[in-house]
């Protein structure tokens, strides 16, 4: 009974190690055809200077204006849940 169930443990291993061995080949594979045919990576629309600018000052008080709302009203419907 133990013998059957170290052979079904290295049966499952093998068929494991299998698996992620062809997909590993697989993707490598899709890489290099998809790299020949000019796919390479997606393309990013937009403008990368806006991303990487610094955030306004008046967006740190609009932030705190949000959440000072949403605390309020969290306050409001805790208390009419406790009446």
């Amino acid at each position: 009974m133990l013998m059957q169930a170290v052979e079904l443990m290295i049966v499952g291993m093998c068929a494991v190690f299998l698996f992620l061995t062809l997909l590993v080949f697989s993707i490598t594979v899709m890489s290099k055809a998809l790299n020949r045919l000019g796919i390479a990576s997606p393309v990013v629309v937009g403008n990368e200077a806006s991303s990487t600018s610094l955030p306004e000052q008046g967006s740190d008080l609009q932030k705190i204006v949000v959440v000072s709302a949403a605390l309020e009203h969290h306050k409001r419907h805790i208390v009419s849940r406790e009446d």
